[in-house]
Formats: structure tokens, C-alpha cells, sequence
């Protein structure tokens, strides 16, 4: 896992390419400031993007208030045209299909992380983005 990546994975959950810049910078130095912790029985990159993933969800707060609004700061003509759709989604959208389909979280994970939804509502809600993406690919 190398900037780009941790760069990616935080702009797809924030939407916002100053906020992503400042995670990766605040990822990378909490790794080298941590750096006696790393475990030796993950590769770095592992464990480094296992780090940026926690990261990310102590910093999801700031997104729950504006959960199912679409506030996007980024510029769309950079993006590769997974991402521009993926950008076309609510907060809420993008970022329970991050989490369960890119990131692998479980429903029941997610759900422990929002206590507002169910195991139902989320899988609805990831069912329903993949139906939106799968067209776009059509067109």
C-alpha cells in the first residue's frame, strides 16, 4: 500500500480532496510515530493500510450529520470513471459500498458502526448502489 492507495481509500470516503491530503499526512505520521507497535506478523503494507482503515472510521463522525447528503469536493475530471460514479452517490451510499464491497467490512460491522441502521436497511442500501453502478457501466 503506497500513498496513492491510503490517498484513494480516504478521498472514497470523504469526498473532499483537502480532507483526504490531511488524512494521508496524519496516517503516515501516526505509522511513524507508531512504528514500535508494527506487528510482525502482518506485511507493513497491511499493516499500514489497517492503520489508515481505523483512521478513517475515527474520523467518519464528522460525516454522520451529513450522512445522506452528497457534499463532494473533488474535482471529477481526474477520477477514473469507477470513482466519478462512485462520487455521484450519497455520503450514506458511498460510504456503506466502500466499506462492505471494497474494504470488506461485514453488515453486522458496519451496523455496530452506525446504530441508526439494521442489517437489512445496509444490505438494501449496498443491493441499491450496485444496481445504480451496474447501469452506469452500461451506458
Amino acid at each position: 500500500m503506497n500513498v496513492k492507495d491510503i490517498y484513494t481509500l480516504c478521498l472514497r470516503f470523504f469526498a473532499n480532496e483537502e480532507t483526504a491530503k490531511n488524512l494521508v499526512h496524519k496516517i503516515y505520521l501516526n505509522a511513524w510515530n507508531d512504528k514500535k507497535k508494527y506487528r510482525t506478523d502482518l506485511t507493513f503494507s497491511d499493516w499500514l493500510h489497517s492503520a489508515a482503515i481505523y483512521e478513517v472510521i475515527a474520523n467518519l463522525s464528522s460525516l454522520l450529520n451529513e450522512i445522506d447528503s452528497n457534499i463532494i469536493s473533488v474535482n471529477k475530471n481526474k477520477l477514473p470513471f469507477f470513482d466519478k460514479n462512485l462520487f455521484s452517490l450519497s455520503n450514506r451510499e458511498r460510504i456503506l459500498f466502500v466499506m462492505h464491497d471494497i474494504e470488506g467490512f461485514s453488515y453486522s460491522e458496519i451496523a455496530d458502526l452506525f446504530a441508526t441502521q439494521d442489517v437489512d436497511e445496509i444490505r438494501n442500501t449496498i443491493y441499491n448502489v450496485r444496481s445504480k453502478l451496474a447501469e452506469e457501466f452500461k451506458r
